[in-house]
């Protein structure tokens, strides 16, 4: 093979890569960028259930009040697991940070400590707005 060919062989092989490599970095950049769903509250969980078992089921008005009481129970669980997991990442999150902070400068400590009340904060404005 002469070196003329090997030159566009590799030049071309060398695009695909950068359009891959590009492509990819789009595409990461607007999945990050994306919303994430908001949890519902248990009092929406129960009607937008309902009404999709409603519609779907073909529910007649004596099996959806039967059904009603089991989603409600189901949503008040979910809710009360869903606080139970906010609080376990906030134990976890406490353990982790014992171990973190020795390893780090004073510098990196006071950064360290500002995120963690950050992450912290956030999930204790998840567990008030239930």
């Amino acid at each position: 093979m002469n070196l003329f060919r090997a030159w566009k062989i590799i030049a071309a092989l060398t695009g695909i890569f950068g359009a891959g490599a590009y492509t990819g970095h789009v595409v990461t950049d607007k999945v990050q960028d994306a919303p994430v769903a908001q949890r519902v509250s248990v009092d929406e969980f129960t009607h937008q259930t309902m009404e999709r078992l409603r519609k779907e089921l073909k529910l007649t008005p004596d099996e959806f009040m039967r059904v009603q009481s089991h989603v409600e129970e189901a949503g008040l669980q979910l809710d009360k697991e869903y606080a139970n997991t906010l609080e376990r990442i906030v134990v976890i999150l406490d353990d982790a940070s014992l171990k973190i902070r020795p390893e780090l400068n004073e510098k990196q400590q006071r950064k360290y400590d500002q995120l963690l009340s950050e992450t912290k904060a956030r999930i204790e404005r998840k567990l008030t707005s239930r």
